[in-house]
This record gives structure tokens, sequence and C-alpha cells, in this order.
């Protein structure tokens, strides 16, 4: 299914990028799916139902066929091929109390330069990311519940793009480096939303601006202590007040946590290929075997089904993960996370504090609906039979039928026969006649389209119309694009032309895209005017990403004059340097014995 691009995230993006630079991107997503749950539940208690939803953001541009070196089948119509530079995935999971968008995977290709973005302009991948990042929070954001940016910054050559690392203009950014750019996108999207304390009520009191939320942001590298870890933080740190700083030392996992008296198992949550999710599942072992030797009937001292044998708190966690193979022998790795806490508003003189409504059907004069009748308003139109009233159609769910007791003792011990099966006596019959072969047909789509019935607002998720992709699959569809894109092969310029064609060309046809819609990408065009700078001083421009890490200037050089500058004097090459030599009398001989 084919969606127009958000009109928020399109104009976001013009009013960033640079002026005049032209950029293609594709976004796919996925409609919310049920899936398991992300926090282990509490001893007694079931898993937390989640939802899940994927997007994942591609970014091209159009080079020159000057520039490929090799002629090009868009060059045939006039048109430019496309390059991809830049990809971003994000997991959105999605509980009754909780919103956690998990930035997954990240990297570029490198292919970027060939651009040629005006000098001394900022990233445009770092612009991309934090404008991408600041849309889904702000879509996202869900009435009285919180919000958290979560991910882990870990230096790789290659995450997305294959071959990418033999491309000889991709600079790969060093751990601190990786850290430091991933606390640098956040850091705008943090500052746009006050802290506690930033701004006053017309009384002198704290309070919020329109907004209604409050955010702070936290680090955690294993290992560091506190002074190591805010050298890696953004420089605007310096001068945030001490009381309300932006950025913490630490984590919140307590804070986010609904339960935070629950056992440490069951407040860190586990993403799909991440380091701590892997050390919980080496944890995890030693609760079975625990379990294992109590059913053989052999006594141990853990007890508690709920409690990991070696880690006992959040601390211990943290200070265990040092020692892991991923954050040692001189490899760091940091987790990062930005929480959006909703702050109630005061209560002005009898008013209530009053709930907004999350599905249809649930109004003013009906307040007393129960979550399970707002779950089923929200159900397809499908489920209802034709004539009937909504009612009707769902009143042998939620209410038992009545229950009548024989009266006469016949009817008691009457067997009532169970219904017979109209299959049963249907007997098989043979068959006969000619057989005729069926023409083989050419699949020019094997699209499964995303049913349109699904409910956009539900008590455990939203999924409004400025947050979807340009192209919505489902989950099968959506991993099978995202393993063609780690079969291409982007080691060099004409290579990365041909896997990005065939990259947009088959997401066209899985998402039956025909005719001019198979050209679904979104064409955005910088409106940001950049300062020149001197193109003396900077003789070609650099990109920063993930996987391209050099960093551009983004302000004009000072030099020193000449007569500050001094230079050694030169020593002429027949005039050797003077050599010091001891006196005859400062020089004592060892006695010989």
């Amino acid at each position: 299914m084919k969606t127009t691009l958000e009109a928020g995230l399109k104009a976001r993006l013009a009013a960033a990028l640079p002026e005049g630079v032209e950029f293609s991107l594709h976004h796919l997503s996925t409609p919310p799916t049920i899936c398991p749950a992300i926090y282990a539940p509490c001893p007694g208690s079931k898993p937390e139902r989640t939802y899940c939803e994927s997007h994942f953001l591609t970014v091209a541009i159009r080079p020159g066929s000057d520039v490929l070196g090799h002629p090009t089948p868009g060059d045939e119509t006039g048109g430019k091929p496309y390059i991809l530079v830049f990809a971003i995935e994000v997991l959105i999971y999605t509980t009754l109390n909780l919103t956690t968008l998990f930035v997954s995977k990240a990297d570029s290709t490198g292919y970027l330069r060939l651009l040629k973005c005006p000098l001394g302009s900022p990233s445009p991948l770092k612009v991309i990311s934090t404008t991408f990042l600041s849309h889904l929070v702000d879509v996202r954001q869900r009435p009285g519940v919180k919000l958290v940016i979560s991910l882990f910054a870990r230096a790789q050559g290659q995450y997305l793009f294959p071959g990418s690392i033999h491309n000889s203009d991709k600079h790969v950014m060093d751990d601190r480096g990786l850290v430091r750019w991933w606390c640098g996108v956040l850091d705008p999207i943090l500052r746009a939303s006050p802290t506690n304390g930033d701004y006053k009520t017309p009384s002198g009191q704290e309070g919020i601006d329109a907004s209604g939320r409050i955010a702070k942001g936290y680090l955690v590298v294993p290992g560091f202590d506190k002074h190591e870890t805010f050298s890696l933080l953004p420089p605007s740190v310096k001068a945030d007040p001490l009381r309300h700083t932006r950025w913490v030392d630490g984590h919140p996992l307590l804070q986010i946590s609904s339960n935070p008296n629950a056992p440490p198992k069951c407040l860190i949550p586990h993403f799909p290929d991440d380091p701590k999710s892997r050390y919980m599942d080496e944890l995890d072992g030693e609760i079975s075997e625990s379990n294992n030797a109590q059913i053989r009937g052999i006594s141990t001292s853990h007890s508690d089904p709920g409690q990991w044998k070696s880690v006992r708190s959040l601390e211990q966690f943290w200070e265990m993960m040092a020692f892991r193979q991923e954050c040692s022998a001189g490899r760091i790795v940091g987790f990062i996370w930005v929480v959006f806490d909703p702050v109630q508003r005061p209560v002005i003189g009898n008013q209530l504090p009053r709930a907004p409504s999350v599905s249809k059907g649930v109004t003013d004069e009906n307040p007393t609906l129960s979550l399970h009748q707002s779950q089923t308003q929200d159900l397809p139109y499908i489920l209802q039979r034709p004539g009937s009233s909504h009612a009707e159609n769902h009143k042998p769910l939620l209410t038992n039928p009545p229950f009548s007791e024989p009266t006469s003792k016949s009817s008691r011990n009457q067997i009532t026969p169970p219904p017979s099966n109209p299959k049963a006596n249907l007997k098989s019959r043979k068959l006969s006649g000619p057989i005729y072969t069926r023409q083989p047909r050419i699949k020019v789509s094997i699209s499964r389209p995303v049913s349109s019935s699904q409910p956009s607002h539900t008590p455990f998720y939203t999924w409004p119309l400025e947050s979807r992709g340009q192209v919505v699959l489902d989950e099968k569809d959506y991993t099978r694009v995202n393993d063609l894109l780690l079969r291409l092969e982007f080691s060099t310029k004409w290579l990365a032309r041909r896997s990005t064609k065939r990259y947009i060309d088959e997401v066209s046809v899985i998402a039956g895209l025909e005719g001019t819609q198979k050209d679904w990408g979104n064409i955005i065009v910088g409106q940001k005017t950049v300062p020149s700078t001197d193109i003396h001083v900077l003789k070609a421009s650099s990109t920063s990403a993930p996987g391209n890490a050099t960093s551009t200037p983004s302000s004009r050089l000072n030099f020193l004059s000449d007569g500050l500058v001094r230079k050694r004097p030169k020593i002429p090459e027949n005039e050797g340097s003077p050599i010091n030599l001891l006196g005859s009398g400062l020089v004592r001989k060892k006695p010989k014995v």
C-alpha cells in the first residue's frame, strides 16, 4: 500500500538541509503488529501486550553520469541514476503505558561527496537523522504516556550496505566518535522540549510549555567513570545549570518501569541485536538450570525464579557489562536514552483531570465504557453482520448465555445427541473426465495489501497517517526487502548504482506499484542558507555519519597574523651545534680493585 509522504516531515527536511541540495527519500514502514514483550514479566504475572512497528528510511542522491564513469540505463532517457548514501531503521514498541523508539541500525555508503555539498554546511546525514527522529517523536507522543528513544552506539565497518567498507571515501568512526555523533543527533531533539524548571508560570512557579512534556538524556558507557562519560556529551552540556542539566551519567530504567521494585530481569528491555540482550540471554540460562535442578530434587540456594543467580541489581549488571568482550579490549559501547515524560497540569478549581479517549465510541455521555468494549468497537466492519447493530453483533462475546435448569425429571435424564457433522455424510466422489492443463501466468505483483480496516487508535498504540511510510508493507515483505539489501554490493560507484536501482524496483514490485508509481521516491530540495566559506581553506567538503565519520567545520577558520608566528632560526649546515664537554676535574674514575 502506497501513501503520500507526510507534509510535516518533507517541510522539516527542506528547511534543515542546505540550500539547493537535492535528496531522494524512500520511507518504508509496517503496521503495528503484536510481538513478544520487550520487558520480562514479574514472577506470577503475564507478559505485557506489546506491538511493534518498523520504519526504514533510505536517502539517495542523483549524481551525473560523468561522476559515475560508466553508461547507465538512466542516461538513455535523459535522467540521472540514484545512489544510496544513508539508511536508518527505527523500531517502535508500544504498550499500554510506554512508547519506545529503538534505533536498530544506521549506516552510510560514503558516496555523499559526489553531491558536492556547499562548503561549511553541517552534515546532511546528521540533519536527516535528527529531523526524522524528531518527527516520529512528535507524531507518536500519546497523551499521558511516556516516550523513550533508545539506542546503543558501537562502531563497525558496515551495517546495512555490504561492500561499502571497501569504498575509500567512507571514513569509519571509532567507538568514541560514534557515541559523540549520536549524542549530537539527539541533543537538538532533547532541547526542543523543556526540562523541569526551564519555564515559569505567571505565578512564578516552575512549569512547562505548550508541548506538555519534559525531556532528559541519559548515557551509560560500561567501564567509564563520570568524567570520561561527560567527555562524550555535546559541548552544550557545559552551559546547562547544575540543578537542571539535560544529560545524566546513568540509566533511566527505574523511571521508565511501571514497577521499580521488580527484579533486574524485568527492568531491562530486550532489543534485537543488542549487547545487553545477549548478556541477558546468558543470565537467563542460570534460571533454567536452577529450575531443572529443583525438578530433579537438588536443593539450590537460588529459590526465586525471577532473580538471576550472579546479578542481583542493576548496578551489578552494568559493572559486569564492562567485562564483556564487546565492551572491553579497547572497545566501548554507549547506551543512550532520551526520556520524554508527560507532566500532568495542575487542576483548576473543582475541575477534575480527564483522560483523553483513545478509541471510537468513548464520549462524555458514556464515560464508563470498559477497556474490552473500547477494543471491540475498533474491530473491522467485516465482523459485523449486515442489518444488525454493533451491540447485537458483540452480545455473545460480552455476556454469557442464560442458564435454565430443566423442571421435569425426564428432561434431566434425557441426553441430547451431539450435532451431526454434515461433511461426514458426504461420500467421496471419484474424479473422471479429461484433464485440462492450466497455462502459466507471469507474476507481475506479489504484494499482499495491508488491510485498511486496522484501527489507527487503540489503548495500546496509535497509528496516524502522518507517521506511516510512503510504502506500507506487512512484516513478511518488509523482512524480504531488508534481506535483499543485505545481499547487494556497494563497493564501487557503478555497483552501488546497480544495487540502488534493484532495491527501488524490487520494493515497487513487492508493493504492487504500477505505472508512474514505480518511482516511489520523494525529491526534497534544501532551503537553508549556509554561510559561504573560503574555498582555498577548505579544498573538499567532508561528511559525517555513522559509517562516514569525517566532520566539517561549521564556521570560518581564523588564522594568526605574520607577526604572531615565530619560526625557529635556521642553523647553517657548516656550523654544527656547540657541544658542552665536562672538565677533567669533574670526571671521576672508578678505582680499580
